[in-house]
């Protein structure tokens, strides 16, 4: 005899469950990357004011104003490609944490499914077209990429000093407006990096939702 399995509908126990389940990973997965990102973060900023320290410190030393302008150099260089690295995951960080967030969304939006009327009680989002994949103003990458044109800045106006006869405003000035470029080519590359994850992830197919009978009466 052939046996058939039936088939499995929205609302059943089983697949009640393996949503729950899958949305309990999701919230897992969510606050692991954030607790990541979080102490990435607070890494870098360390390392950058332990490094500016440090640089005060040395400064005041009797080292040589060469030797001294030089070991500055090289640790705002290594800060800026540590800048940049961070920034990056950062910002790779930041839309993974969309995704989960959009996938949470979307198992919400299967429970208001199977009974509209608790859409009433639910104070989060159930669409999952939103949060939109685009880099907020307070962001942690937004402040890693300040802090990297800053960096930029001031590696621009050291070389312009040390190998130029610039006077201080002229190579200050200088290096400003590299750092203005490089933050403006940090928002670019934001801007980019959001089109290709919403191209990414528009595998999600949108729901509609079911009209709310609860809300009619």
């Amino acid at each position: 005899m052939n046996s058939h399995k039936t088939a499995l509908k929205p609302g059943d126990d089983e697949i009640n469950d393996f949503m729950i389940a899958e949305f309990n990973l999701l919230e897992s997965a969510k606050e692991n990357l954030a607790s990541e990102q979080e102490s990435r973060g607070n890494f870098f900023l360390a390392v950058v004011s332990g490094s500016l320290i440090a640089l005060g410190v040395l400064g005041q030393l009797g080292i040589p104003t060469d030797l001294s302008a030089t070991i500055a150099f090289i640790v705002l260089v290594v800060l800026a490609v540590l800048g940049m690295s961070t920034f990056y995951q950062s910002l790779r960080r930041n839309f993974r944490l969309i995704f989960y967030t959009r996938g949470l969304n979307r198992i919400r939006h299967y429970f208001v499914d199977q009974d509209p009327s608790i859409r009433k009680y639910l104070i989060l989002e159930t669409n999952d077209q939103y949060p939109p994949y685009q880099v907020q103003l307070g962001d942690q990458s937004q402040l890693i990429s300040v802090i990297n044109s800053a960096l930029i800045c001031a590696c621009i106006a050291g070389v312009l000093l040390k190998f130029t006869i610039l006077p201080l405003f002229s190579a200050v000035l200088i290096g400003s407006a590299g750092g203005i470029v490089a933050y403006i080519l940090h928002q670019i590359y934001s801007n980019r990096m959001a089109g290709e994850y919403t191209k990414k992830y528009l595998k999600f197919q949108r729901i509609e939702s079911k009209p709310d009978k609860s809300k009619e009466n």
